[in-house]
């Protein structure tokens, strides 16, 4: 049984260092630390008495649960404004914004379901979670999702459509980025207001952003071909040049000459010559370094297998906390037949 315990004390901690890297962006560089501490403590708590270590549990999933609600009531009140802005930009559907924007109400009206319905209620708040980041404008997503089906051409043998290719950029023309400076193709430049919390954390809240890029080509061993930049996207691209003055933050995605870059767009032919530019089907020209691409690739079945184990733990925690229980100070007894998850088996 305290091997038990201890299991379900480390998903939690799994859980916990999820909530704290993606909503509260506070990263460990190893991150077993917290999953081991919150073993090595119920497993503890349970080596006193079972019964604490039950308790020990509950206290976590208590505790994880505040952190989701704070952190996520935030996160998704001051990123909607983001999020339109950017399905603007990108000429993503009214409809689809719509639905987006109906799913993330009610993520809001679940999450506080919880506190009223228990552990039934966080099924459906994960299910609407990845519903909503489905249904989310994500051109990175498309990009990474596409970039596993297309196979990658070369430019010499283009076919006309949806195409994925690998090579070097280069451009005749250069522009300055705006904060590093350095003679680039182009950039993509963001302006965020600071503000903090209570605790005295730094929040990022977007003002303004601006894009320009030159027409430029991509070369691989057998040729190269243009590309019209026109609502090209920047993927996976790291700040080429970050500042803060005052409550304001300024950050350069940058695409320089000469750096070895995938592409996803239509190839057509314009003027008796091949290029690419954005696919109106899929919505679609974007690029990004190719050791990035390469990284999620090598990244994705350790990610997978990681969304399966927290899948699998929160469900099965799920169970044990809609068990109802009796304890009379020295027995535990956990009624399943009246558990709201596992009734209808019992039956």
């Amino acid at each position: 049984m305290v091997f038990f315990i201890a299991f379900f004390g480390a998903a939690v901690g799994g859980f916990l260092s999820l909530i704290l890297n993606l909503i509260y962006s506070k990263s460990f560089k190893r991150a077993w630390i917290i999953p081991a501490l919150t073993a090595l403590f119920t497993a503890s708590a349970a080596v006193i008495d079972e019964t604490y270590g039950f308790f020990a549990i509950l206290g976590l999933f208590g505790l994880l649960v505040l952190l989701f609600l704070g952190g996520f009531f935030y996160r998704i009140l001051s990123d909607i404004k983001e999020k339109i802005a950017e399905a603007k930009r990108k000429n993503v559907s009214n409809f689809k914004i719509f639905l987006w924007l109906v799913l993330s109400s009610l993520l809001l009206v679940t999450a506080f379901a919880i506190f009223s319905f228990g552990p039934i209620a966080i099924f459906g708040l994960f299910f609407l979670i990845m519903l909503a980041s489905w249904l989310a404008p994500s051109t990175q997503g498309t990009f990474f999702k596409l970039q596993q089906i297309l196979p990658t051409s070369k430019i010499r043998s283009l076919a006309m459509g949806l195409v994925e290719i690998k090579g070097n950029v280069v451009a005749k023309q250069q522009i300055k980025a705006p904060l590093s400076k350095k003679n680039c193709i182009g950039y993509y430049y963001t302006e965020h207001r600071i503000s903090r919390d209570s605790e005295g954390k730094k929040q990022y809240r977007l003002i303004s952003a601006e894009e320009n890029y030159q027409p430029f080509e991509i070369r691989d061993e057998t040729g190269s071909v243009t590309v019209i930049p026109d609502g090209l996207t920047l993927v996976s691209f790291s700040p080429s040049a970050e500042r803060e003055s005052g409550d304001r933050s300024y950050t350069e995605y940058a695409l320089f000459g000469g750096e070895e870059m995938m592409l996803i767009g239509a190839a057509a032919e314009k003027g008796h010559q091949v290029v690419i530019e954005k696919d109106t089907t899929k919505n679609i020209l974007a690029i990004s370094p190719f050791t990035k691409v390469s990284q999620w690739n090598k990244n994705r079945p350790l990610v997978q297998s990681a969304l399966t184990f927290c899948g699998v733990a929160a469900f099965i925690i799920a169970i044990i906390l809609s068990l109802p229980y009796t304890f009379d100070g020295h027995t535990l007894t956990l009624m399943f037949n009246h558990s709201p998850l596992l009734s209808w088996l019992i039956r």
